[in-house]
């Protein structure tokens, strides 16, 4: 079958900014907890970045499900694993099972079937 795999990209320059010490006209991104925020629109910095991060990341799942079916047809299941699954499972319209350990599942099942 097949499937897809993303991350949150980081860029060069992003990952510099943060390890060196702030600079005037150095802009300084906030680390912030991978949550649900209270409303799309937020209202301060730590707010704008989870809303960012969590709906961003919610549409980006359920986009490429779309277009993964619109080239497949008709999916049986749709399965989130990773970090941020569990975050964002009930804010993703296709997603229709959670399971953490997949990889140590498949692993089982491909000792199991050369023992």
């Amino acid at each position: 079958m097949g499937g897809v795999s993303f991350s949150v990209a980081r860029s060069p320059r992003a990952s510099r900014s943060r390890s060196t010490r702030w600079r005037p006209g150095r802009p300084q991104l906030r680390k912030v907890e991978a949550t649900r925020p209270r409303s799309v629109i937020g209202k301060n910095t730590v707010e704008c970045l989870q809303s960012g991060m969590y709906f961003g990341f919610a549409g980006q799942v359920d986009r490429i499900v779309e277009r993964m079916i619109e080239e497949l047809g008709e999916v049986r299941a749709v399965i989130a694993t990773g970090g941020l699954a569990p975050v964002v499972i009930d804010e993703c319209r296709t997603i229709t099972h959670h399971e953490p350990m997949i990889t140590l599942i498949g692993l089982r099942m491909v000792y199991d079937k050369n023992t």
